[in-house]
């Protein structure tokens, strides 16, 4: 085998970077340059008893008894890689439960509650939008910041803390609002309490 040919191999031109390294014409530097370009740089070398010389990037004139020998720094492009095997199947979440215990910021969104007893839970951040609240009780119940909106709360009892609760399009049609608080609450027609006198009364039709 050819010594230009044992250069053009991988181990070759690990062996002749090296080299070149240890003698100072070729620059870890700039050897990382021409990588990250993604260009080709030919280099040169003086090649004499397994011992190089004279490297760098112009074709050097070589003493009598050496070999001129060049490699490049990129070499040609490899194979395309074979397509991976496919991932498995997207395991299913947990099945959607209306009946577990209210807590702050619970996704109660769509639940029926028709009748339910919901006194003093605290339901902060929970998004309760489009739910059935018909006839439920929340007395006491905690509602800041919860979304309410298209909610149906016919005739349920409301003694509740509604600050920062959005009631956008809910149905509070015969709601007990007897006590309710208010404060900064989005009323059903998109007011709010603050702007209607501290209360959503007079504002509870979407």
């Amino acid at each position: 085998m050819s010594i230009r040919r044992i250069l053009c191999s991988r181990i070759g031109l690990v062996a002749a970077l090296g080299a070149a390294y240890l003698l100072g014409g070729v620059t870890v530097g700039a050897v990382q340059m021409a990588g990250a370009r993604g260009t080709s740089t030919t280099y040169h070398a003086c090649l004499s008893n397994g011992a190089m010389s004279k490297v760098g990037t112009v074709s050097p004139r070589c003493p009598s008894g050496s070999q001129v020998i060049s490699w490049t720094s990129v070499g040609p492009q490899g194979p395309r890689a074979p397509r991976g095997p496919v991932g498995p199947a997207e395991t299913a979440g947990p099945p959607y439960n209306c009946s577990t215990t209210p807590y702050p910021g619970i996704d109660l969104a769509d639940c029926t509650f028709i009748g339910a007893n919901l006194t003093g839970a605290n339901l902060t951040g929970a998004d309760l939008a489009g739910s059935n609240l018909t006839s439920t009780d929340l007395t006491g119940a905690n509602l800041t910041g919860a979304n309410l909106t298209g909610a149906n709360l016919i005739d349920a009892k409301t003694v509740a803390d509604l600050t920062g609760a959005d009631l956008t399009g809910a149905d509070l049609t015969g709601a007990n609002l007897t006590n309710a608080f208010w404060s900064n609450t989005t009323c059903p027609d998109g007011t709010n309490s603050e702007k209607d006198g501290g209360t959503c009364d007079g504002h509870l039709s979407g």
